[in-house]
């Protein structure tokens, strides 16, 4: 009879498992430092690739932790120091992570926990350690990994912001000549979730970056009058009043030119929604599922495009595509070429989107809930890039497949509502 294994060595077990998927995770993107094993776990130092930094720099690339938790199953419970998550001034500690995993190969789960979410959704006990009971979370989707390559663009998202917000430093007395990266956004706005708005992160960029030329006039005005300030010689003085007057200077007074397009309206509403929909799906636990079946309706659409084409100006792309509706799973996708003189506003000619205007809904899709029905004229669809010999495929997709984001507006619409 085999004897059974003790309960401590079991715990070492598990959390040799959890530190070795954890590892097999980070480092396909991060480079990995490990710093302790003991029965709970391992703690993880990671770095993100970047070779034109190294820690001796003046400006060192920022680090983060990564803590690996094995559960055994729903009767595990593990216990975090609220101190990891929370600094001395009450911020959150942007750069840790707790990775959980359950299951054994065949049947392998993992769950990414982030500061926030530790703080916010699960208990602190009297020993000022959030606790993280196995019942409560191996029942969730809202945390579970669902797509590798997402999860590491979040953590790798998180990182880069906290690197970026820490060597920023501004001093209140006159204002800095910044050097910013315009491409930095908090993560939440890079999850691919389509908008009527466009690219949040380009526009975001646009709008810090007219902000920085505004901030390179206003120290450039600074450092004029600091300059009248700290000057001995009238003269001198005098002139430098007189360039400020010529460059600034209207029927009204001295006025510094200012961006009055910083402020979008409806770049505003559009971030608002997008951030809506990333909770609302992330509180349901199907952030990754939503963005998955969008990658796999664009995937099957440009490859049934591809063996169709080439598709003539006669002819109309119909796309029926069945999903269930509450856990977002694809069912199926079937496609056929319908004559376009049974539309009754497919476009009489070659346009922008080549778009078919379908009767009592707006544009290319007729939706019921699990049920969403697709057209497009690809023939009547002006590319400058479309020609004979086009790889089809390969260019939608990386250029998108006009207006399939009415698709996904209407999976949402019909799993959340308005």
């Amino acid at each position: 009879m085999r004897d059974e294994i003790p309960p401590w060595l079991k715990a070492m077990q598990n959390g040799s498992i959890g530190e070795a998927r954890t590892r097999s995770f980070l480092i396909d993107r991060f480079w990995v430092l490990e710093r302790s094993v003991d029965i709970d776990g391992a703690d993880f130092i990671i770095q993100r690739r970047i070779t034109s930094k190294n820690l001796l720099d003046r400006d060192p690339p920022r680090l983060g932790i990564v803590q690996a938790k094995f559960f055994s199953g729903p009767e595990t419970t593990f216990h975090i120091p609220r101190s990891y998550l929370i600094d001395k001034d009450g911020r959150l500690r942007k750069e840790f992570f707790v990775l959980c995993h359950t299951g054994d190969a065949g049947e392998a789960r993992m769950f990414l926990l982030t500061p926030n979410e530790l703080i916010s959704d699960f208990e602190i006990v009297e020993d000022d350690k959030v606790r993280i009971p196995g019942c409560v979370l191996l029942k969730s989707e809202k945390y579970e990994v669902k797509a590798l390559d997402l999860a590491l663009d979040r953590i790798d998202r998180t990182l880069s912001l906290a690197e970026f917000a820490n060597n920023r430093n501004f001093l209140s007395w006159f204002l800095p000549r910044v050097t910013i990266d315009s491409s930095q956004i908090d993560p939440i706005f890079q999850e691919p979730i389509d908008n009527w708005w466009g690219d949040i992160p380009a526009t975001f960029a646009e709008m810090r970056e007219t902000a920085q030329q505004a901030i390179y006039t206003l120290d450039e005005v600074r450092e004029s009058l600091q300059s009248i300030v700290e000057s001995t010689d009238p003269e001198q003085a005098l002139a430098v009043a007189e360039q400020i007057k010529a460059w600034h200077g209207t029927p009204y007074g001295i006025r510094i030119g200012l961006p009055d397009d910083l402020y979008n309206e409806s770049f505003h509403l559009t971030v608002l929604r997008h951030k809506e929909r990333i909770i609302e799906l992330k509180r349901a636990g199907l952030l990754d599922t939503f963005i998955l079946l969008k990658r796999r309706i664009g995937e099957e659409l440009a490859a049934a495009l591809s063996k169709l084409s080439p598709i003539d100006s006669n002819s109309v792309f119909q796309a029926t595509i069945r999903y269930e509706q509450t856990k977002l799973s694809l069912i199926e996708i079937s496609v056929s070429l319908i004559p376009a003189e049974d539309f009754s506003q497919a476009p009489t000619e070659r346009d922008r989107w080549g778009l078919v205007r379908l009767d009592k809904h707006e544009w290319c899709a007729s939706a019921i809930p699990g049920h969403i029905i697709y057209c497009w004229a690809v023939g009547r669809y002006a590319d400058a890039k479309v020609e004979a010999g086009l790889d089809w495929k390969a260019h939608f997709l990386q250029s998108g497949i006009p207006s399939t984001k009415s698709l996904m507006d209407d999976i949402y619409m019909f799993r959340f509502g308005e």
